[in-house]
């Protein structure tokens, strides 16, 4: 009797553990209102915003500001003829950047718990997610992939009646990329891509759709992919891995759960890589044009002004023009990466509410908005093809330290040639884990060069973990 008295006793207690976790009142539970505190609503019947920006890389650094603006974007949806009831939920991320087991832990509970309602057939009604950033797991590892499952509702019905986007202004490849049979379910709200900028004067470039990554590296000024590169001020160069995983247009099939590349393309890649590497240690690469690099983000045109990285940058000042290069791929052209998207749960019994705030968030007004400064900042730019036109004041409403924010443009031949680039990108796809793979596997390159079969065993295993990625997602 005493046995099953403690078992029970055991049970109700292992039950009571399990609910207080559950309530956790922190960054990323269904309890707390958009300012972080503890909310006193029943909200049994609100529209449930899921969010996860932190890992999107942004300048904002503290919970409260990304709140702050999470209020802004409540109000400036209610003020639309919008919902009012909405209650955002954030996915717990360490703004702090301490990177502890807790901490982790913490937002591991978080994504745990989100796509464990899912599956159920629940969760929240509308997702404004980031993608993989290198670090933390995203909420959606593969968007792709959960495409396929039927996560998310078809949304082409609504689009044709929105009241505030504009499809027409939304770069068409990047949208592309949000598409299934079923019709559109994912809208991007932000992308990408690696970019050398050269004055004008020294060097100019027409986009293709059909310039290989091959065609460049055997070239006798392989400029774009020197140029990816980082010059130093002692007019060396230092391999920027980060920006080459772009060199192949599709990372998967990830239906058939494949990778879209083989084994032999990523030797390829490798053994050019490596001759480049070469070559410029024996100094075959000294005339190549004064550059810098940046990734396409709303403040790639923020020309330095400091002395100290004159040299680093090529000393381009604002009043010159700029042409722009991008990285092409193994395919031919160059490809965009999507780095956060906006989706309705396929459950949602509330979609023409959550569709609202999907058609308000894709508008320029609200591309141009305090809430992008969560999703860009110097990663990325908005969808909207004229959010980067004219100057335009953002702020995070945050604190003194963080509320500032340069403005939002470019002049224009430097627009001119942004338009140029975007409207040849060939193909578009979401950042995920495969192209962290990719980034490791790449920065051996220089090592590995010369040496075939310590580069096939790299490459070899480098290529089975991500064919396992895949199968376990």
């Amino acid at each position: 009797m005493k046995r099953k008295q403690l078992i029970a006793f055991l049970l109700l207690f292992l039950l009571l553990i399990s609910i207080t976790a559950c309530e956790r009142k922190g960054d990323g539970t269904s309890s707390v209102s958009p300012t972080g505190e503890e909310s006193t609503q029943d909200h049994t019947d609100a529209l449930r915003v899921l969010v996860d920006f932190g890992i999107a890389k942004t300048s904002v650094a503290y919970p409260n500001d990304r709140d702050k603006t999470l209020e802004a974007f409540k109000k400036a949806i209610e003020e639309a003829g919008g919902p009012r009831n909405i209650v955002f939920e954030n996915i717990y991320y360490d703004y702090s950047r301490e990177n502890k087991l807790e901490n982790q832990t913490l937002r591991d509970n978080d994504l745990t718990r989100i796509r464990t309602e899912i599956m159920a057939g629940k969760g929240p009604d509308v997702f404004i997610a980031a993608c993989y950033n290198g670090e933390e797991p995203p909420l959606f590892k593969y968007p792709d992939q959960v495409m396929e499952r039927r996560t998310f509702l078809p949304l082409d019905d609504y689009i044709k009646k929105a009241q505030f986007l504009e499809w027409d202004k939304l770069t068409p490849a990047v949208m592309d990329a949000g598409k299934t049979e079923e019709g559109q379910q994912l809208l991007p709200l932000t992308y990408s891509m690696p970019l050398t900028v050269f004055r004008k004067s020294d060097f100019e470039h027409t986009p293709s759709k059909s310039l290989t990554f091959f065609d460049i590296a055997a070239s006798s000024d392989p400029v774009s992919l020197l140029s990816s590169q980082v010059h130093t001020e002692s007019g060396s160069f230092t391999l920027d891995i980060d920006r080459l995983s772009a060199v192949f247009l599709t990372l998967a099939d990830y239906e058939a759960e494949e990778l879209g590349f083989t084994e032999d393309d990523l030797i390829g890649v490798m053994e050019a890589l490596g001759a480049l590497e070469d070559k410029n240690a024996k100094g075959e690469f000294e005339g190549v044009p004064d550059h810098y690099y940046q990734n396409l983000a709303v403040g790639f045109n923020s020309y330095p002004d400091v002395k100290m990285f004159e040299d680093m940058y090529a000393g381009i000042r604002e009043k010159e023009s700029i042409s722009l290069f991008p990285i092409y791929t193994t395919q031919g052209g160059y490809c965009a990466e999507i780095t956060s998207f906006a989706a309705i749960n396929r459950n949602t019994k509330r979609a023409d509410d959550a569709f609202f705030i999907l058609d308000y968030l894709l508008s320029l007004e609200c591309q141009r908005s305090p809430i992008y400064v969560n999703l860009t900042t110097e990663q990325a730019i908005p969808t909207h093809e004229d959010a980067m036109q004219k100057p335009t004041s953002v702020t995070t409403g945050g604190s003194s330290r963080h509320g500032g924010w340069a403005e939002w443009y470019l002049k224009r031949d430097a627009f001119e040639e942004l338009c140029t680039l975007r409207d040849n990108i060939s193909h578009a796809r979401f950042r995920t884990d495969l192209d962290g793979e990719l980034v490791s596997l790449l920065g051996k390159s220089r090592l590995l060069a010369g040496n075939k079969e310590a580069l096939k065993k790299e490459v070899h295993s480098a290529y089975i973990e991500m064919q396992m990625m895949l199968a376990e997602s």
